[in-house]
Parts: structure tokens; C-alpha cells; sequence
């Protein structure tokens, strides 16, 4: 074979072989995400999972290439079943909180978006949700550890592209933030915004934009979180919506018109679970850690904080009684309590169920 010859073909040798990670992912995977540049974040703060990740290290600028699952569907089950669900924690990492949970989180993370690719099963996302709102933000900005903080902000780039996700028939809402997205597939496309306070406000609304006079027949798929207490309330343009719910999403299905309307309202009541002297609250995704422990048999409950100048978010304040006094002693979110204040944190009976 002439050498000019022989350079074209090993150079289209190298091109084919670059592209067979692709076409293996499309054959394996059953949902597409929607592009993370399709995709704009409107807050500035945790939630936007374009801008956080950027300010810890200019190199983490765009998501990673989704790659080929490492072993067969079962397989990524039975690991995930044996070795990641009975460790994991409610802020996405594995054992006890206290610890340094970066890596642990990033770990977690991966393993659930693969399962959630080949899957759809909610509680996958499920999991990355506690990563994102606990262990990886907490990491991205006070590990000492610059390979951790590094590693823990391409995860949250990464879960970028999989705010939402499509199949042939429909659109999966995996993650609610405020965001609007350009929802582009052979099937259809359209717009859609979505205009909420989550995780730290209950109300969704999402509007579906598309040309006046066209119809969508399309199924929309929204997540049923595992932290939320009741099925939230669901309207479509005012009135009370029919779904069906299926691997842990509520599926409205339905022919949309232009500047149609959900409206979902979830329960975000403080929760406040104690275990032998170690308490924690839970609002919506996002844990509180006490600074403080408190006597196992003490009778404790929760007072909203206010606003706090070191915080952006909700604050709450665990009181107790002691003796004939009333102690009290702040909680704020994991994310924002620094390593050692951790001490007391302790998350019993928070693992995500098997269906």
C-alpha cells in the first residue's frame, strides 16, 4: 500500500475509532439529555450548575462527553444495590457525614446518571439531587483537597445536561430550577421556561412555548421527589391535572398548545429527624447540620432563623428545653457549614427506597 495511502487509512482508522464511544452511547442509552447550551440557568446561586462550577476553576467550562456504560445493565444494578445504596447519605456521598464527602459524591453521582440513562427510574436522579444540593458543593468550595474541589465542580457542570432529558414520545423534567431550554429532537421542538425557587421555595411553573396554532402531542414527565412528604399538587392552565405516575414521575399526556401552563406545588416543611443526641432538618433536598448536640431524650423542635448575612437561604434554629432554660442553636445548610461544625450531623433511616 502506497504511504499515502496507508497515512489516509490510518488516519480514518483513528477518526472511526473516535466515534465508536458515540455510537455505542446511542445504542445503550434510552434517553437523550437536552444539550447544556440549550439550556440557560437564571440564578446565581447552587442552583445554576453552569456558573458555580466555573468559579472554582476556569478549565470546567462545559460538560463531559457521555460515555458507554462499563458493564452490562444488571451488572450496574447489583453494584449499585450491594455497594452504593447501603452506604449512601443524604448529602449523595457514602457513611457519615461528618467526613469529607467529595469524592464519595462524585463517585455516587456518575454511578446514578449512567442508571438513569439506561433506566429513567427517578430515584437515580434522586440521589444525584443529594449530591448537588449536600456533599458536592460542599467539597467544591472548602476542600483543601484542589483535585477534589476540581472534580466535584465537573460533576455539577455535568448534571448541567441532564436538567432535562427526551425520549421518542416525551420530556422528562429531572431537575426543578430556574432555567429556560430550547427542546429540539426528530420529534418536536419547542420551548420551554420553567420559574421557581427551588430548592428553597415549593412552587413550580413551568410554560411550554410553541408556535401559535401548532400542537404538540407530547408527554411530559415530571419527578416525584423522594424528600417530598405527599405528591405535590399538579394544574394544568388552572385546573387540577390527570397523570399517571411511572417510575417515579408524574406523566401528564396530552396535545400542548402555545404559553400552556403547569403549576406544581411541593411541601418544603422543615423535617426534623433526632438519633441518640445527633439531630438534622431536612427541607425539600437540602439538609441542615446543628453546631450543637443535644441530650438523646431531649424534646426538640424547630424555629424559622430568618435571614442571615452569611447565608443566602432560609435558616432555621433547633431549641430544646434544658433544665428550666429554652437553648436554641443555629442549623444552616450542610453546603455552607464548615467541616469541623459537621461533628453533629447524622442522617439515620434517609436511604433511597428499592422499588
Amino acid at each position: 500500500m502506497p504511504r499515502k495511502h496507508s497515512i489516509l487509512y490510518i488516519r480514518t482508522l483513528c477518526f472511526l475509532l473516535a466515534l465508536l464511544p458515540l455510537c455505542t452511547m446511542a445504542q445503550a442509552y434510552r434517553f437523550v439529555p437536552v444539550r447544556s447550551d440549550s439550556v440557560t440557568f437564571l440564578d446565581r446561586d447552587i442552583t445554576n450548575f453552569q456558573l458555580f462550577p466555573m468559579l472554582v476553576s476556569p478549565i470546567v467550562d462545559k460538560p463531559q462527553p457521555l460515555y458507554p456504560p462499563r458493564a452490562p445493565l444488571a451488572e450496574l444494578e447489583r453494584q449499585w444495590r450491594e455497594r452504593v445504596l447501603p452506604a449512601l447519605n443524604a448529602v449523595g456521598g457514602s457513611g457519615s457525614e461528618t467526613e469529607a464527602q467529595g469524592y464519595a459524591a462524585v463517585a455516587n453521582f456518575y454511578d446514578a446518571q449512567t442508571l438513569w440513562l439506561l433506566t429513567g427510574e427517578a430515584r437515580y436522579v434522586d440521589a444525584m439531587e443529594r449530591a448537588l444540593t449536600g456533599g458536592l458543593p460542599a467539597a467544591m468550595f472548602s476542600s483543601p483537597d484542589a483535585s477534589e474541589r476540581l472534580l466535584c465542580a465537573q460533576a455539577v457542570m455535568d448534571a448541567s445536561q441532564l436538567v432535562y432529558a427526551t425520549d421518542t414520545a416525551g420530556l422528562y423534567v429531572n431537575f426543578y430550577l430556574n432555567t429556560m431550554a430550547h427542546v429540539a429532537t426528530p420529534q418536536f421542538n419547542f420551548m420551554l421556561d420553567q420559574l421557581t425557587a427551588m430548592p428553597f421555595g415549593p412552587m413550580v411553573k413551568l410554560r411550554l412555548r410553541v408556535p401559535d396554532g401548532a400542537a404538540l402531542p407530547l408527554a411530559l414527565h415530571l419527578r416525584l421527589p423522594e424528600w417530598a412528604v405527599d405528591v405535590p399538587e399538579i394544574y394544568v392552565n388552572g385546573h387540577e391535572a390527570d397523570y399517571d405516575v411511572e417510575r417515579g414521575y408524574a406523566v401528564i399526556r396530552r396535545t400542548w398548545r402555545a404559553r400552556d401552563e403547569v403549576y406544581m406545588l411541593f411541601d418544603l416543611s422543615p423535617r426534623l429527624v433526632s438519633d441518640g443526641g445527633n439531630s438534622f432538618l431536612r427541607c425539600g433536598s437540602i439538609v441542615y447540620c446543628p453546631q450543637d448536640s443535644i441530650a438523646a431524650d431531649a424534646v426538640a423542635w424547630v424555629e424559622p432563623a430568618g435571614a442571615d448575612t452569611l447565608s443566602r437561604h432560609p435558616l432555621y434554629d433547633l431549641c430544646y428545653q434544658a433544665g428550666s432554660d429554652t437553648v436554641c442553636t443555629r442549623l444552616r445548610p450542610y453546603f455552607e457549614t464548615p467541616q469541623p461544625l459537621r461533628r453533629h450531623l447524622h442522617t439515620p433511616g434517609l436511604r433511597l427506597k428499592e422499588p
